[in-house]
C-alpha cells in the first residue's frame, strides 16, 4: 500500500511517492553484500551508487538515474528508507537518522517551466 501527491506551486511541482513494503533493507536483505540500506547512510549510498538486489544488468540504476535528472534540471531530490535519509539540493546532504520508515519515500521538486 502507498500514496503519491502532487502539489503544484507557481513556480515548481513536487512529487513525493511513498510505499510500505519492505523498504530499502527489506529488499537489498535478500542479496547480502548489499544489505544495510536502512542505516542513516544507505538511502544516500543508493541513491548515487545504483545498486539492486537482482543480478541482471540494467537494474538498479532507476534512482541514481533519477537523481542526476534532478540535480541536472535544478530540482531537489529527497529519498526515505527505514532510519535513514538523503536530500539532494545544491550540494549532496546525508540527512542521517530520521524517524522509523518501514516503505520507501521519494519527494522531487522540478522547476514548472520543464512542463511548459
Amino acid at each position: 500500500m502507498g500514496f503519491a501527491a502532487l502539489e503544484e506551486k507557481e513556480d515548481h511541482l513536487h512529487l513525493a511517492v511513498v510505499d510500505g513494503a519492505v523498504g530499502l533493507r527489506g529488499s537489498l536483505a535478500l542479496k547480502p553484500p548489499l544489505s544495510g540500506g536502512e542505516r542513516p547512510e544507505g538511502p544516500g549510498a543508493r541513491a548515487r551508487g545504483g545498486v539492486s538486489r537482482f543480478d541482471e544488468p540494467g537494474r538498479g540504476g532507476s534512482l541514481r538515474r533519477i537523481r542526476e535528472v534532478t540535480l541536472r534540471q535544478g530540482g531537489k531530490l529527497y529519498v526515505r528508507s527505514g532510519e535513514g535519509a538523503f536530500l539532494q539540493e545544491d550540494v549532496e546532504w546525508q540527512v542521517g537518522a530520521v524517524p522509523f520508515l518501514p516503505g520507501f519515500q521519494v519527494s522531487l521538486r522540478l522547476p514548472k517551466k520543464l512542463f511548459l
